[in-house]
């Protein structure tokens, strides 16, 4: 390769690095916009997933699942994904941006059901005709994960609904990706 296009390869390089660091910082100049929120964690970092699924049929099983993710370098919004099948139907994938209320609304059931205890209750049991799976980030980055198969007598489906209603009230095209 002559000197002439190594210059151009090497100039088309660096003009490449300044117009991408100018639109992660948003503006040539300006100073990155600090995160100290969900908007710091990694892009894509699961924050909460909810799952149901009908079971015990002898056809194919339908279920639906939504999951919260983090932005990276946005505070105010996340990430949500929902996925349903009515059992033989495809499985549909939707998209949403919205509120880190969402995220707050459905660790607040959560946490008002104190789903981080369950495992060390001797008062837990199994339903049948579905299961559910909750999982959620704990602020240090560990994970809770509870299901339907080990919970309370007396509270557990009312938990897993609360948490399930906090998110689905999201799943509209008013924050539709």
């Amino acid at each position: 390769m002559n000197a002439a296009k190594i210059f151009r390869k090497t100039l088309g390089i660096a003009v490449l690095g300044a117009a991408a660091a100018a639109v992660m910082t948003g503006c040539a100049g300006d100073e990155p916009k600090e995160t100290t929120g969900y908007g710091a964690l990694e892009d894509y970092t699961l924050l909460m997933d909810h799952f149901y699924r009908v079971v015990g049929t002898p056809e194919e099983m339908p279920y639906s699942e939504m999951c919260l993710y983090s932005i990276a370098g946005d505070d105010e919004h996340l990430l949500m994904e929902t996925y349903e099948s009515g059992g033989t139907d495809k499985e549909i994938k939707t998209e949403y941006v919205v509120p880190v209320s969402a995220l707050e609304e459905s660790l607040a059931a959560a946490k008002k059901y104190d789903m981080a205890g369950w495992d060390e209750r001797d008062d837990c049991e199994g339903i049948t005709g579905v299961f559910i799976v909750v999982k959620y980030r704990e602020e240090d980055g560990s994970y809770v994960r509870v299901t339907s198969e080990h919970m309370p007598a007396d509270n557990g489906k009312t938990a897993f609904n609360e948490v399930g209603n906090a998110l689905s009230k999201y799943a509209t095209d008013e924050y539709k990706k």
